[in-house]
């Protein structure tokens, strides 16, 4: 991550701009390690302080998550690539993780976390998984019984997984868990043979097993299998499971920019290696992007994948959507979604079964305030762990070191249970130096969690 200035910038998901015709054939993505360590530590973490964010929009309230222990603002440090995870037992328990930046004169990057017992109304941030050790891409989660599970990668490209007992308020480290550059992982909560597995793939590149990028464990993250291919390759992406346990992966090939839903029917066999017996390209109407004027030295935005499991007419539909800069414009983003309303199966044609909804897109032009509006998405897709999207939701990133969470009693939701929205910082540190980090609309999009029904 470049060093210097913070760079933010507001998304409002209500109008579509669009512009531009060019049709240049789109940049190669990277094939190197996008996580690199270039600074030490800062000499000294920024202490000076300012009153903690809490605004108000419209019937959205924000509250800081990042925050001292009197509850203010800490001026000068700095905070990105936000994962929350929320108890399944308990939803006002829920903690978010993300890269911390002691002080923004240096791009040294920790694993910071805060938790709250109150639904995000006041927020505790203890520090940082371990003091003065380079860690990147947090990904957080929690299992059927309310243990929080944080999965941090380290400068070596391997990942470690920690687990809380206490719903984020300590954590230990509980395995080395393979990993390597972008990794995700989720949970099997259903009742499948599967319960409880936890499934993990990483990128292509920026990898210590030869391009394998999958692994699975069976026993909570304790131990995990030794690698495997993911037919197609697909990385900088996520992956879910259904109803009855079938793994879902969503990604794109690094080489020919195709998107591509990987499906695994026996990865729930715990006593078999997982295969793959269903691959289909997935067309959202362009292609993702790299090295934006959103994101200079970094994605645009990575593959988000998630499948219902609300038990209801939309079970297990298979939704996928992504920052794409669409056919035929050199320049600029939108957010385009998918559904599969047949479990991602498909026929003669590649997209049968996919319908790209016609949404909204969200430009990310360089200068100016970027505006979008969002189509219903039909059931309880959850988009990140705990994490589901609304009919209409307003996402507002604000110049400041702040990572907020929004709530709101908001009644006209088509799913009763969405009462928060997290609200985060996109950061960029400018220097010479060069950083790729993955939060983008795309990933801001799946930070709407969920709470019990009131």
């Amino acid at each position: 991550m470049p060093k210097a200035g913070l760079r933010t910038f507001l998304i409002f998901l209500n109008v579509v701009t669009v512009a531009s015709s060019q049709t240049l054939a789109p940049k190669p993505l990277p094939k190197e390690p996008l996580e690199k360590y270039d600074n030490p530590p800062p000499l000294s973490a920024a202490v000076a302080t300012s009153p903690g964010l809490i605004s108000q929009f419209g019937p959205y309230t924000s509250y800081q998550v990042n925050v001292d222990a009197s509850g203010n603002n800490i001026v000068g440090d700095a905070a990105n690539e936000p994962s929350i995870c929320v108890d399944p037992t308990d939803r006002n328990r829920i903690s978010i993780g993300w890269r911390q930046f002691d002080n923004v004169s240096s791009n040294f990057r920790q694993a910071g976390f805060a938790y709250t017992a109150n639904g995000g109304r006041t927020w505790i941030f203890p520090g940082v998984l371990q003091r003065n050790v380079f860690r990147s891409d947090p990904v957080l989660n929690s299992d059927s019984i309310g243990r929080f599970f944080y999965l941090s990668l380290l400068q070596n490209l391997f990942d470690d997984l920690w687990r809380s007992l206490n719903r984020g308020q300590s954590w230990t480290n509980i395995a080395a868990a393979d990993g390597g550059d972008k990794q995700w992982f989720t949970i099997d909560n259903t009742n499948s043979t599967g319960r409880g597995f936890q499934y993990q793939f990483w990128s292509t590149d920026g990898n210590n097993y030869g391009g394998r990028q999958f692994s699975r464990s069976i026993n909570g993250g304790l131990t995990w299998m030794n690698p495997i291919n993911i037919p197609n390759s697909p990385a900088w992406g996520t992956l879910d499971v259904d109803s009855n346990g079938n793994l879902f992966i969503g990604g794109v090939n690094l080489s020919t920019n195709q998107i591509w839903c990987i499906q695994s029917t026996n990865s729930k066999n715990g006593a078999v290696v997982p295969t793959f017996d269903q691959r289909i390209a997935v067309q959202l109407g362009g292609h993702i992007a790299f090295g934006e004027p959103i994101n200079p030295d970094g994605l645009v935005g990575q593959v988000f994948l998630a499948v219902d499991r609300s038990g209801t007419i939309t079970n297990n539909n298979v939704y996928m959507l992504a920052s794409i800069q669409p056919t035929g414009f050199s320049t600029g983003s939108d957010v385009m979604f998918v559904r599969s309303t047949n479990g991602g199966q498909t026929g003669e044609s590649m997209q049968s079964g996919w319908t790209r909804v016609p949404l909204r897109t969200i430009t990310t032009r360089s200068s100016s305030i970027h505006t979008a509006s969002m189509a219903e998405i039909p059931g309880r897709a959850m988009l990140q762990p705990a994490i589901r999207l609304t009919r209409s939701l307003v996402i507002r990133i604000r110049t400041s070191s702040a990572i907020t969470l929004q709530s709101s009693r908001t009644t006209q939701v088509p799913m009763s249970r969405m009462r928060r929205l997290l609200m985060v910082k996109k950061t960029s540190i400018t220097s010479g130096s060069s950083h790729h980090h993955r939060t983008s609309a795309t990933s801001v999009l799946g930070a709407l969690c969920r709470r019990a029904p009131m």
